[in-house]
């Protein structure tokens, strides 16, 4: 069965990017909110999160469900 689910990586954390800038910011917001809404499981990386533990954990979560 196929997942539902999105990975975002946030970028630009540390440099003011798009991402923690408020037009930005929020329109990541609405994005994440229509796509919980219709049905889709979101999460959201950053830099530090982008290891092989989290990645494997991830991958447990997204093949089982």
């Amino acid at each position: 069965m196929a997942s539902r689910s999105l990975i975002e990586i946030e970028g630009g954390i540390w440099v003011n990017g798009r991402h923690n800038r408020a037009a930005g910011f929020n329109a990541d917001l609405e994005k994440y909110i229509e796509a919980s809404l219709s049905g889709w499981r979101v999460f959201r990386l950053g830099p530090d999160q982008i290891t092989l533990p989290v990645v494997n954990r991830l991958a447990g979560i997204l093949r089982h469900g």
